[in-house]
């Protein structure tokens, strides 16, 4: 091919608008008046970008086109145009990948023209360039991950597995990783989030179980769940940087993290308590299940993420060897509090006026208080005369009280029984302590 040939399929893919005839015409015209190449290419250039059609324009033209002089003479492209040089590059390969195009065009920016030119006529040429269908699967694949990853919803994950449990825990469900066409960084992502999920388990033990399933991630996580301890303090974490893009996987480690445990967990739990098994009792802080038998007092769980041992009777944590109404828990402290301070407001009385509490050891029912306000002791009117007291049986107060002492035990007990049963515990004497059930 030679040099007008060349210009010629150079400037056509520039100017589409351009009929070939006025493209050829420009060419000898240049080509009769200068042997420089770098010139007759501006001459060109200049002359066809009169209407304004180019996709491109050189700096004397327009110099926001992104063509400039370089100090060899040479047209250099400036680094500060690679916006424009982007648009011109998806005018020319409009089928061409738009992320690939945004990097060339920052290469081609640092560039001269005839590298700008080599580039131009290889990519027409051998069209190896990433295709816009790679661009839009690319975006595709970054659109599910995105929903499995940082955009995760319980909700739309059950929406497309109606009964996720089901299918992915079966026996004839095949785990992505045991495809011929996985990946090792897929294998090698999978093993870093096991070891990062137990870590006081030794390394060799996990991946000696997660070979044995298969590579089953779901199966090897609920075996390793079961694993006692191996450290009293955990590994350190796997720090990787490297991202998952197998959508398959992603599946079923999140079903793994975020849906089976929390809530297929549950649905087992409750099949379990619907069997009526004799002797299975759950652990009170988490949801492991075990049978144990009468003579057992004390419930040690065996999941390596909780490891309590509690009380099968009050069901707290364990503490031997102090009977359960022997301890005192948070709850129990209010509940003693609150029952204590309304014995003592049943015992003190408190004047109207000054607002100081006493409680009387002898004499008649009509209290004066120093500050000179009356009161009956009885039921606590104020200003009150001897005229409010009489018989009990015309609904007045006494004047004397027989046995002060039983008066203010009644008292005291009456306020307590209505305490507890503000607390929803008055007929439940197991919720009390031992303090408590003296009352």
């Amino acid at each position: 091919m030679d040099t007008g040939e060349n210009f010629k399929v150079f400037l056509k893919e520039i100017f589409p608008n351009r009929l070939e005839e006025q493209i050829e015409n420009v060419i000898a015209i240049v080509q009769e008046n200068t042997e420089d190449q770098d010139y007759m290419l501006e001459q060109m250039v200049n002359l066809l970008s009169e209407s304004g059609e180019s996709t491109f324009h050189v700096e004397n033209q327009d110099e926001a086109a992104g063509f400039g002089h370089g100090n060899t003479g040479q047209y250099r492209i400036s680094g500060s145009q690679s916006d424009t040089i982007f648009e011109q590059l998806s005018d020319m390969m409009p089928d061409a990948d738009p992320d690939y195009l945004r990097s060339q065009a920052e290469v081609l920016a640092t560039k001269n023209s005839e590298e700008f030119e080599n580039f131009i006529e290889h990519a027409i040429e051998k069209h190896d360039y990433p295709s816009k269908r790679d661009y839009y699967k690319r975006q595709k694949t970054m659109n599910e991950l995105k929903i499995y990853t940082e955009n995760f919803s319980t909700e739309d994950f059950l929406n497309q597995f109606s009964n996720p449990f089901e299918y992915f825990a079966s026996s004839s469900y095949k785990s992505v990783l045991s495809n011929d066409n996985v990946t090792k960084d897929d294998e090698t992502y999978a093993i870093n989030s096991l070891l990062n999920c137990f870590l006081y388990l030794r390394e060799k033990d996990i991946k000696k179980v997660f070979n044995k399933y298969g590579k089953n991630i779901i199966k090897a996580s609920d075996t390793l769940a079961r694993v006692p301890r191996h450290f009293k303090t955990p590994r350190k974490l796997v720090i990787s940087n490297q991202d998952c893009e197998n959508v398959q996987l992603l599946q079923e480690m999140v079903l793994d993290k975020k849906v089976f445990e929390p809530l297929f967990t549950k649905i087992q739990i409750d099949e379990v308590r619907k069997a009526n098994i004799e002797g299975l009792e759950t652990c009170p802080f988490c949801d492991f299940s075990i049978i144990l038998s009468g003579q057992e007092k004390i419930f040690k769980c065996q999941n390596t993420e909780c490891m309590e041992e509690s009380c099968r009777e009050c069901r707290n944590k364990s503490h031997v060897p102090f009977r359960c109404n022997e301890v005192e828990y948070d709850e129990d402290v209010k509940k003693r509090t609150y029952i204590e301070n309304k014995m003592t407001e049943a015992l003190l009385r408190t004047c109207w006026k000054c607002s100081k509490a006493f409680y009387k050891e002898s004499g008649c029912n009509k209290m004066t208080c120093p500050c000179g306000a009356r009161m009956c002791y009885v039921c606590g009117t104020p200003n009150v005369g001897y005229e409010h007291f009489g018989e009990i049986s015309k609904n007045r107060c006494p004047l004397y009280t027989q046995d002060l002492n039983k008066f203010h035990a009644d008292r005291v007990i009456t306020s307590a029984t209505k305490a507890k049963a503000d607390l929803g515990i008055n007929n439940n004497p197991k919720l009390l302590k031992k303090i408590l059930q003296k009352v």
